[in-house]
């Protein structure tokens, strides 16, 4: 398995006690040009599939690669095709409140850690939820986050292959920007820089649902966690 040497990190990084990342979207965005470790494990037989599936949860999670966990999750898994074979890229939608608020491009990237999404896009997602309105970056850190009040969170789920996936409260506040807890900032994040100009959906999603990442069918599937 080939890797690359890091010749520089940002401050978040260098603090970050993980020693590296482990690229699991296809080697057509390798910026070396080598096969991913979920292609060699494939090509040399160790495993019978190039798939593998993500349970995010604070306990018990786990990566199960050569195909999917079936005790993690229940019912049928909803797959969605792919639109191209570099970043983990479909189509889908969210909802909030039960109205559209985004149709488009989806990155479903585990790497991510918030939902982050082109300004103009997440500018009128947050439009959708009552009494949200963009935090200042000398409260939240940084710009692009949204506020909305911790006692009227709305319900959001997001939409794949006509099924939906509700993402909880807790997974949605990232925090408080007040010690009474009264004013919340959410996980769905603005930034002036997303590939294909598509929501990059992460962790802050991937939490609330199994996911399978399928790359001999092209596609990528969700179900309900067990």
């Amino acid at each position: 398995q080939y890797f690359s040497a890091v010749t520089s990190e940002s401050d978040s990084f260098a603090s970050d006690p993980s020693d590296g990342l482990v690229g699991l979207a296809f080697s057509s965005i390798s910026q070396i040009g080598q096969p991913t470790i979920i292609e060699n494990l494939y090509s040399s037989g160790v495993i019978s599939e190039p798939t593998f599936g993500f349970k995010l949860t604070s306990s018990g999670a786990e990566l199960y690669i050569g195909g999917a966990d079936e005790s993690l999750y229940t019912g049928s898994i909803t797959y969605s095709p792919l639109t191209s074979e570099s970043y983990w890229l479909t189509t889908g939608s969210a909802t909030v409140d039960g109205a559209s608020a985004y149709s488009g491009g989806m990155i479903i990237d585990s790497g991510t850690t918030l939902v982050v999404g082109p300004s103009d896009s997440v500018e009128s997602f947050w439009a959708s939820v009552d009494g949200a309105s963009t935090c200042d970056s000398s409260v939240c850190g940084g710009d692009g986050y949204y506020t909305f009040s911790c006692s009227n969170p709305p319900n959001i789920a997001f939409n794949f292959n006509g099924v939906s996936f509700a993402m909880s409260s807790s997974s949605l506040i990232i925090g408080t920007t007040d010690s009474s807890g009264t004013t919340c900032v959410g996980s769905i994040v603005a930034t002036d820089s997303v590939p294909d100009n598509a929501l990059i959906v992460g962790d802050a999603f991937m939490t609330n649902v199994y996911s399978v990442f399928d790359e001999a069918n092209s596609q990528v599937g969700f179900a309900s966690l067990a």
